[in-house]
């Protein structure tokens, strides 16, 4: 089988077809051409099932022999285990000691367990079949906590613990005399062979490497690009995993249920036939990140879809403002359409969607509390200098306008610089494309900069370019013209100045998932700016926006 990363990086490296998949008849007018082509997006939004950490409570038999004489003499230890979180193991040491002791003593077993391919046997309890995680002969591990007590402990260990793929659930008994749980870990059965486990870590440790050389070509930019890069990684290096189950006559398709779609596995192994579901996509993304130290937690709960609520898992994410910011990679990954940003980097505002877990619910849906999250989104404006361009290196460039010239920067800049009027590009309606400078981009532009002196935006400027993210337009320019980010299904935020004067037909159309505008101007310009036909959608509005602020590094 063909490695998952290396198959997207050989086609990462192609130059992408600019051409959309829509073809038009002759049209009669502008209007109903345009009419009949938008495509507006219809997102799937997959949930997955989530492990099973119920645990299970042993009810009689005697406790089976599961020591290991070589526990904790790791044969070979890959780089890839070092790479576990501590954000919950320090939420249960401020909350209560027995907790805290539980996670340790488990934590320390796992870590013995680390690099050990010795196979694991088959054990019965309650008739269930069990694979044991070796433990230390020399402990016990009774603690005096509640089932739910245990079941949180052990949900934060794995929630901590991506790197530790094989574990399972737990099971636990009573003991009258002292009045205590004795707790013990499991290994899913698809790891009990040593060396399944073995040729599974190699293959982790080498594609984990790989995901790192991408991501360090972006760390000088910042967090927010570094992450960025791996989020796009991910989702052009697999797809959301499916499977058909039969009810009588009737055939369903269901999210994997298999152990690998559920782990780091999934995203990091060499087969192209393992792909994950939100477990998969948010431990092998949480694992990633701690391998380039980058804070990130892993976030818990429901999703909110047509069909109820439905249990799911992403990140939270600490981004260069100092502040945490939600990322659901699961629900970004839009399949053949490659990456989305809608659920990327996202304040609690847009989220709303996504419902936590909390610490309250230990016989339930347990969660560790969670870091304080912006209300708005995170603005990467804020940080396009030219630090961040000079260390990006340019994918192309050219003129587009009497004194006007184009610079696309590899982290994704769009950067439109110099003083006069941008050419009239115009469309071509045969291939359904823009005919715009930058038109073969669509995917790779994600940031556009239009500097002061720009006057004004081509009409079809940046039609169908669906990897915008945000545009910032600067004072001075007086106008937008027509469909300029028709289809651009990923903008969400946009900056216009006070100077703008009016704003073309179609010029946001099928931009459904635009959720802020700054406006440089008062309310009462922003209702009197010429913008009838704009199809501007209902957003959140930020008027004389920025004021004096010396964060807006926006000048290149």
């Amino acid at each position: 089988m063909r490695n998952k990363l290396v198959a997207w990086v050989s086609a990462f490296c192609l130059i992408q077809s600019c051409f959309a998949d829509i073809t038009v008849s002759a049209r009669s007018d502008i209007d109903m051409a345009f009419d009949n082509m938008l495509d507006e997006r219809e997102l799937e939004l997959p949930v997955g099932d989530m492990k099973d950490l119920s645990g299970i409570e042993k009810i009689y038999g005697d406790e089976p022999d599961i020591y290991c004489e070589d526990l904790g003499v790791a044969s070979e230890t890959y780089g890839f285990y070092k790479y576990g979180s501590d954000y919950g193991r320090m939420y249960l040491a401020e909350e209560s000691p027995g907790l805290s002791e539980c996670y340790e003593d488990l934590l320390e077993q796992c870590e013995a367990f680390e690099g050990n391919y010795s196979d694991i046997e088959k054990k019965m309890v309650n008739d269930d079949p069990i694979y044991y995680l070796p433990n230390d002969e020399n402990k016990d591990y009774k603690y005096s906590l509640s089932p739910g007590d245990i079941r949180a402990v052990v949900i934060t260990l794995i929630n901590d613990h991506p790197e530790m793929y094989w574990l399972e659930s737990f099971v636990y008994s009573y003991y009258s005399k002292e009045k205590q749980y004795k707790v013990l870990l499991t290994i899913n059965e698809d790891y009990a062979s040593g060396k399944t486990r073995h040729n599974i870590d190699e293959q982790i440790q080498r594609n984990l490497e790989g995901y790192i050389s991408i991501a360090e070509c972006f760390k000088s930019q910042g967090e927010y690009i570094t992450v960025k890069s791996v989020h796009d990684a991910i989702i052009n290096s697999v797809e959301y995993a499916y499977e058909d189950i039969k009810i009588g006559d009737e055939t369903y398709t269901i999210p994997s249920t298999a152990a690998s779609a559920h782990n780091i596995v999934s995203v990091l192994d060499d087969s192209i036939e393992t792909m994950p579901v939100c477990e998969g996509y948010t431990e092998a993304f949480q694992l990633i990140l701690n391998a380039l130290g980058i804070d990130n937690v892993h976030v818990t709960g429901y999703a909110l879809t047509d069909f109820g609520k439905e249990p799911h898992a992403w990140n939270l994410v600490k981004l260069d403002d100092g502040d945490y910011y939600y990322i659901d990679v699961t629900w970004d990954d839009q399949g053949e359409n490659g990456a989305f940003y809608t659920y990327f980097a996202r304040g609690s505002s847009h989220f709303s969607d996504h419902v936590i877990n909390t610490p309250d619910d230990k016989e339930g849906n347990y969660l560790y509390k969670l870091p304080d999250v912006p209300e708005g989104d995170f603005e990467i404006i804020r940080y396009i200098n030219k630090t961040l361009t000079n260390a990006a290196g340019i994918l192309d460039s050219g003129n587009c306008g009497e004194g006007i010239t184009w610079t696309l920067y590899k982290n994704g800049i769009l950067y439109i610089s110099g003083e006069g009027k941008m050419n009239d590009f115009g469309f071509d309606y045969d291939l359904q494309v823009s005919k715009s400078p930058w038109c073969k981009y669509t995917s790779d532009i994600n940031f556009v900069l239009a500097e002061k002196g720009i006057r004004n935006i081509s009409s079809y400027a940046f039609w169908k370019c669906r990897g915008i993210i945000s545009a910032y337009f600067s004072e001075g320019t007086e106008s937008m013209g027509n469909y300029v980010f028709g289809n651009c299904w990923n903008l969400s935020a946009v900056r216009i100045p006070k100077s703008m004067k009016s704003i073309g037909t179609g010029a946001f159309i099928n931009c459904s998932y635009m959720s802020d505008i700054y406006y440089g101007g008062t309310v009462d310009l922003w209702n009197n700016l010429d913008k009838s036909a704009a199809s501007v959608p209902d957003t959140t509005m930020h008027y004389e926006f920025p004021a004096a602020d010396s964060g807006y590094l926006y000048t290149i």
